[in-house]
């Protein structure tokens, strides 16, 4: 299942960010995250319809789950994208409730850029979104409002499904 997240009110292409999961609630989460830091969400629930977006859209960033539904499992979607001349260069992170060291060996060994573990700290979450997406916005924007915060985030720790 495919979901794009487009906002075309602002002037300038925003960073977009595709996140590969199959759990409602982490991609609510995630959702939250990206929109209040001002990128855009591009959305798959599995590995073929997270190759379809990544193809067809070439989003900035990959962000994805390693357990998916369907045909292409997380590892085998990082070797396509890593080993596609036209996607090989956009970042790929894993976001995972495995932060086994043998998982984070085979996400790197198929072409992953960076791992983060579930449950996800989203200071964490966000100064990668700035490290691979090379944005000062990290260091210019206060952190989310404290409203925001217990309205859609609090606390700064979840827990991922």
């Amino acid at each position: 299942m495919l979901f794009y997240h487009d906002d075309d009110s602002e002037v300038g292409m925003k960073k977009r960010i595709l996140y590969v999961e199959d759990t409602p609630q982490n991609m609510l989460l995630i959702r939250r995250i990206v929109e209040a830091i001002g990128y855009e969400l591009l959305e798959a629930t599995d590995g073929e319809s997270g190759w379809e977006v990544a193809a067809s859209q070439q989003p900035d960033l990959i962000l994805m789950d390693l357990r998916l539904p369907g045909k292409i499992s997380g590892l085998d979607l990082i070797r396509q994208i890593k080993g596609d001349p036209q996607l090989s260069m956009i970042p790929v992170v894993v976001l995972t409730a495995y932060g086994f060291d043998e998982v984070e060996a085979q996400a790197t060994a198929a072409g992953c850029d960076g791992f983060l573990v579930k449950p996800a700290d989203i200071r964490q979450i966000r100064l990668t979104f700035s490290e691979f997406l090379d944005d000062p916005r990290e260091a210019l924007v206060p952190a989310l409002s404290s409203e925001l915060m217990s309205r859609t985030l609090a606390p700064a720790t979840y827990t991922f499904i």
